[in-house]
């Protein structure tokens, strides 16, 4: 039986750039994280009460979780991308 995928410990210089591409795609949802951490940063300066501050730190959880998941989707992409590039490009091409 034929494996499906085989493990590499080294990628060559365009799977690289692939991977960088989706990581750069996937990392622009941080600013937004960044962005909740200062709001509950001046919240705990100001002294602002509970009322304030549990939505908050609530929604930077939130924000947290989903820029895992667009790493991990971007990661995924990346890997889709390179099976198809391994597919296409291992087919004789028709005249």
């Amino acid at each position: 039986m034929k494996p499906v995928s085989r493990p590499r410990q080294t990628f060559s210089e365009r799977e690289l750039q692939i991977f960088r591409a989706h990581q750069e795609w996937a990392s622009h949802f941080i600013v937004y994280s960044l962005v909740a951490c200062f709001v509950i940063a001046i919240f705990e300066y100001t002294g602002a009460d509970e009322r304030a501050r549990t939505p908050a730190l609530i929604l930077l959880a939130t924000m947290i979780l989903i820029n895992v998941m667009w790493r991990e989707a971007a990661e995924l992409t990346a890997r889709i991308e390179l099976m198809l590039i391994d597919r296409i490009g291992s087919q004789p091409h028709a005249n």
